[in-house]
């Protein structure tokens, strides 16, 4: 009978696991693997789980990207509460909706797509942030790096992550190549296609715009209403 092995935990590091890393490679899938050279300096960070799982088993130099986020150093309880904070933005301390037009719920009409958005944007910006703390890279490359339910667009994710090492004063280079093969899932076009142009706005959903103006330099705050595009 064959030995199937439990999974590993996501702080069950590889023997080979070191403390700090020059650089991390962020990565989505296993085509992205050979675009790179694995050395000690290399900390591969991995958004497939099972990806992640093969990785280490073969004692490579990887984690699992919610590593950043296990060692929860913040105390607005996102880490327990995220999914219901996340649609905070739709009430005014609870009870009233901020968004209501002519008796119509305009938030309720898409606040699952941008409660999603938001989920994504705080996975993302957390654990990469958790990471870099963790590893004190000099060099951030991206390939690929994205919450499992994706809401955001290659392009919002790029920006976003861009953001994030120039803020951490990590070097970062963009490794994506303009990859925008999950764009559909985004648009929303994956069961309802057009034909023809599409219009730039429609490329993004309603949360993904919402996330675009806030790296236009709007903040976003999960208990406030959406910043208004411009």
């Amino acid at each position: 009978m064959t030995h199937i092995p439990l999974p590993r935990e996501i702080d069950d590091f590889p023997p080979c696991l070191q403390a700090r890393y020059s650089k991390l490679m962020l990565i989505a899938n296993e085509a992205d693997l050979p675009r790179f050279n694995d050395d000690n300096e290399t900390l591969i960070v991995c958004c497939d789980w099972l990806l992640w799982q093969r990785l280490a088993a073969d004692s490579q130099h990887v984690v699992y990207y919610e590593l950043g986020i296990l060692d929860w150093a913040y105390d607005d309880h996102l880490d327990t509460d995220l999914h219901i904070r996340a649609n905070d933005w739709i009430l005014d301390h609870g009870d009233a909706e901020n968004t209501v037009f002519h008796g119509v719920s305009l938030g309720r009409l898409f606040c699952s797509e941008a409660s999603m958005a938001l989920i994504n944007f705080h996975r993302i910006n957390r654990s990469l942030r958790g990471l870099i703390d963790r590893f004190k890279p000099v060099e951030l490359h991206l390939f690929d790096y994205k919450y499992d339910v994706n809401r955001l667009s290659r392009n919002i994710r790029t920006r976003l992550i861009a953001a994030i090492a120039a803020d951490c004063g990590v070097a970062f280079t963009d490794h994506s190549e303009g990859d925008i093969v999950d764009d559909d899932q985004i648009r929303g076009l994956a069961t309802t296609r057009q034909t023809g142009p599409v219009p730039v706005r429609s490329h993004l959903c309603p949360a993904s715009l919402i996330i675009a103006a806030g790296l236009r330099g709007q903040r976003i705050t999960l208990k406030s209403t959406p910043p208004p595009l411009q």
